[in-house]
């Protein structure tokens, strides 16, 4: 991970297609697509994010089959629906983003009764969803899969997207397959990884073959299913190196967690037992009530809880990986596969989780958080909070002398303003509320430090009238909506 950080913002190439910039709107289902078309609400949804200037919008799910929808009403690829993706493919390109479609086949988490099939899985298993069992794919079955996504890749092309993302990924076929959880096959795609990859690998290589080089093509792969027995890391940096020798991807999407057994090990957090039960028909909303915590497992939240198991992805593979981060409620962007959440100073990429940890070293500091802030004039500028014990003042940290020896900071990771508190706020956990103090910025009730940046460290009380000041600078320059 020692490469040279890329400019996010800036251009960059995925296959055949040049992006505008690296931020990909991940794909999501958001149930606006109606008897498997595109509908005006999925148009504006997609262009929405296109004019908010991500480089390319993702738009789920597409499925090769019918039988292969998580929900009747999702996406299908036929010839019905292709005016419906043409238009939401030009009007995404008219805001200057680029587009892909997400392609798969869900079975087994898709709903046998909904679609009016049995869901096809390694083999013959109880599904909790549908109160029915899974049939086992044939493997007559298996080819129509392999064949679907190809077909797939073609109409993409007809559509006008750039790309598509195939999904192997939370135990939707392809990866349910690759779990030896889920996959206990005898024939030549089960046991052995290299059987139990074999259909990821078709898969991927019949698109490639389809699609030739007219448009890019990524792959959404689970690096953990987590759940025991289940898809592991180490299989999953074979998989990606398979991928990677056949030459049929432009780059590999990282992910993990089942939406079949454990889908909140990806999302961590709470788990939403009464949202979920709420969309679920009876009988199976009460179930959900009643046990819904034995399925909807908890895991605690931790920043950037992927970047772990990616490293080992990164060092394994040479092609381009898309790093999973998130949108929080109040618009901030987080990268999930990156080594902290980076600050845009002087056209310089910051890295705020730097700050904060040379922060964190001072002996009299107990916690401290980085962040960036906005510049009045372009880009940001770093803050830090720190809580320090009562009786200790500011001043006592001797924080100037103690930044100007820290040789791995460099001078514009270090804090133009400082926040100063002896209790931070915190979650009852104990965690610091950093989202809230990034929101509030300079404009906080604790006392702010400023510095102006020129020199070395050398830091100011903020008092009232140098707020108001700061606030005109913002104005003057036309950035008040970017305020803190």
């Amino acid at each position: 991970m020692n490469d040279p950080i890329p400019d996010v913002l800036a251009p960059a190439k995925l296959g055949p297609v040049t992006l505008r910039n690296r931020i990909v709107k991940a794909a999501t289902y958001e149930g606006l697509s109606k008897k498997s078309l595109v509908t005006d609400e999925l148009i504006e949804f997609h262009v929405r994010h296109a004019a908010g200037g991500v480089g390319m919008t993702t738009v789920a799910y597409c499925a090769v089959a019918p039988d292969g929808r998580t929900h009747r009403k999702q996406l299908l690829w036929t010839d019905e629906a292709l005016p419906g993706m043409r238009e939401l493919t030009d009007a995404v390109h008219a805001e200057g983003a680029a587009v892909a479609a997400q392609i798969g086949h869900a079975r087994p988490v898709a709903n046998p009764k909904g679609n009016g099939a049995p869901a096809l899985a390694p083999g013959r298993r109880f599904h909790a969803t549908s109160m029915s069992f899974t049939k086992a794919a044939t493997r007559a079955d298996l080819e129509r899969v392999v064949q679907g996504h190809a077909r797939a890749g073609r109409m993409a092309i007809e559509a006008g997207f750039d790309a598509v993302e195939i999904h192997l990924g939370h135990n939707y076929l392809a990866s349910a397959f690759l779990s030896p959880k889920l996959n206990h096959r005898k024939d030549e795609y089960g046991g052995p990884l290299a059987n139990r990859a074999w259909l990821s690998r078709d898969i991927a290589r019949a698109v490639r073959d389809a699609v030739g080089d007219r448009i890019a093509i990524t792959a959404k792969l689970n690096m953990d299913d987590g759940v025991p027995g289940g898809f592991w890391l180490d299989e999953a940096v074979q998989v990606a190196r398979w991928l990677e020798a056949d030459g049929s991807l432009d780059a590999l999407e990282l992910t993990a967690g089942s939406s079949l057994v454990n889908p909140m090990y990806l999302f961590k957090g709470d788990a939403p037992i009464h949202e979920f039960a709420a969309v679920m028909p009876q009988p199976i909303r009460l179930g959900v009530k009643l046990v819904g915590r034995r399925f909807l497992r908890e895991y605690p939240y931790e920043d950037l809880y992927l970047l772990k198991d990616a490293r080992q992805i990164h060092a394994a593979v040479t092609m381009p990986l898309i790093l999973l981060g998130y949108v929080d409620g109040y618009g901030f962007l987080y990268f999930g596969g990156r080594s902290g959440d980076w600050i845009r100073v002087d056209s310089e990429n910051i890295s705020a989780l730097l700050t904060q940890n040379v922060v964190r070293r001072h002996p009299k500091v107990v916690d401290a958080v980085a962040f960036g802030v906005p510049d009045p004039r372009s880009g940001d500028q770093v803050m830090a909070a720190i809580e320090i014990p009562e009786g200790v003042e500011f001043e006592d940290l001797g924080l100037p002398a103690f930044l100007a020896v820290e040789d791995d900071l460099g001078t514009k990771g270090a804090p133009r303003f400082v926040r100063v508190s002896h209790a931070l706020p915190a979650t009852g956990s104990g965690k610091l509320r950093k989202k809230e103090m990034q929101l509030e910025g300079w404009r906080t009730g604790d006392p702010v430090y400023r510095w102006a940046g020129r020199g070395a460290p050398e830091y100011a009380l903020m008092t009232g009238a140098e707020k108001a000041a700061l606030r005109a600078e913002f104005a003057a320059a036309g950035r008040q909506r970017f305020l803190p």
